[in-house]
């Protein structure tokens, strides 16, 4: 009797140990395929983080051969500004028969800036600090 006591407990046992081997195998293919889904997801991620990036390189290069545009643009916008104005001079002189005094050329404001010290220094003491020589 004592015989059929353990054998029973041991094929209990051997169910139990059957039925948590069943589950665990089971969750170990649960586990693979969500690491196999992670990992396709990881790659789909890098490829777009990639496509963004090229995106923004050339966005880059784009924009800095805007910016070349619009400054040759405007180089040649300050030019026929200038031309114009020599063009209304010479039409204000032939259309009232006498010239306005003549203007110097528009100047950089980097130069203008440079020389406005100079200008002060050549048109003598400030008002009110003449010194009697």
């Amino acid at each position: 009797m004592t015989s059929y006591l353990i054998d029973f407990l041991l094929m209990a046992a051997l169910v139990v140990t059957a039925l948590r081997t069943g589950r665990m195998v089971r969750e170990i293919k649960t586990l693979r395929q969500s690491g196999t889904e992670l990992l396709e997801a990881l790659a789909q991620s890098e490829a777009a983080l990639n496509k963004a990036a090229g995106a923004v390189t050339a966005l880059k290069y784009d924009g800095l051969d805007t910016l070349r545009a619009i400054e040759a643009e405007c180089e040649r916008a300050r030019i026929a500004g200038a031309r114009l104005a020599e063009l209304v001079e010479r039409a204000d002189f032939h259309a009232s028969g006498t010239a306005r005094p003549a203007r110097a050329p528009a100047q950089a404001p980097a130069q203008a800036q440079a020389q406005a010290p100079a200008k002060a220094l050549a048109a003598g003491p400030a008002r009110g600090y003449e010194t009697a020589a």
